[in-house]
């Protein structure tokens, strides 16, 4: 995605009705070390998409890190944004440059967990802090979402194609 070149050759090549992007430099505490690696890939990456499948529904995924987490109840599409961290605000940012995009929806969710190659995710820390501690704080997390389930609500979104704008998940 932050390959402009490389991602013209790949969209051109399968001329895209629709794309899910799920890409993301996701390593919170990386994003305030490594700021330009951040904003390349969850603000210029999104603006490469954009530029490069104008004509493709694009559905982005996003964060809840876009807020300061001092609200109590759940976050939904109507409230204001405040990051804490440049995690957050790159993420918000591209969030800004997908809704300029006519065709496109911004999910915005909490942590995800499934199964993935690298075994950095929720679940799998989770695993490791409980083998090897046996003590478990867990202190403001959000709900996590499982991946199948956002699998399914994202099938379920592209089934109706009907959805502009902006979209908050959390799991039941």
């Amino acid at each position: 995605i932050t390959n402009k070149t490389g991602l013209e050759m790949l969209i051109g090549s399968l001329n895209p009705d629709i794309i899910i992007n799920a890409t993301a430099f996701a390593n919170v505490d990386k994003c305030e070390t490594e700021k330009e690696k951040c904003w390349s890939t969850n603000v210029i990456g999104i603006k490469n998409l954009v530029e490069t499948a104008p004509y493709s529904y694009i559905v982005h995924f996003s964060t809840d890190y876009v807020f300061d987490g001092t609200q109590n109840d759940d976050y939904s599409e109507t409230d204001i944004p405040n990051p804490l961290n440049f995690y957050g605000l790159s993420k918000l940012c591209g969030e800004e440059v997908l809704l300029g995009h006519r065709h496109s929806l911004v999910i915005r969710t909490t942590g995800v967990y499934g199964w993935e190659l690298q075994k950095k995710n929720f679940v799998y820390k989770l695993y490791l802090t409980i083998l090897h501690s046996w003590v478990l704080y867990l202190v403001g997390i959000g709900a996590a979402i499982f991946l199948f389930f956002k699998g399914a609500i994202i099938l379920a979104i592209i089934s109706q194609i009907a959805s502009y704008g902006l979209l908050a998940i959390v799991e039941p």
